[in-house]
């Protein structure tokens, strides 16, 4: 339901800035700390969950294309900085979001605010199993 709603919404100006200096702008933007994103599909290539960094993909253009980018990611095995296309692969320590209009941020699928949205990865999760 929410990527239908998104198919009909007018996508706002969005700017990423990292902590390194970097300034990226588009319409849609994905963060992960691991490789899958949304289901059992692989589409951070270059994400590892033990190096401190964000993965981000910043998406040019307008839903149309994201989902082409999404279809060839798919069968690619995912997004990556080698390939090119619509869209921009980075790693980043965090960053912030701002847009020219009002952007709607989601958080795992759910509503979270709107942008600005500080992103960052405060420290790794440890897991003990007896």
């Amino acid at each position: 339901m929410a990527g239908a709603r998104v198919c009909t919404e007018k996508q706002p100006h969005l700017t990423l800035t990292t902590d390194e200096g970097r300034v990226l702008e588009g319409r849609s933007i994905i963060f992960g700390n691991g490789r899958k994103y949304g289901g059992p599909l692989n589409f951070f290539a270059e994400a590892d969950n033990s190096d401190g960094l964000l993965d981000a993909v910043v998406f040019r253009h307008s839903i149309t294309s994201i989902i082409r980018e999404f279809l060839m990611a798919a069968v690619q095995g995912g997004f990556h900085s080698r390939r090119s296309g619509s869209f921009e692969y980075i790693r980043m320590t965090g960053g912030t979001v701002t847009s020219a209009g009002q952007a709607s941020c989601e958080l795992d699928g759910d509503y979270a605010g709107n942008a600005p949205v500080r992103i960052t990865r405060p420290g790794s999760l440890k897991v003990f199993v007896p």
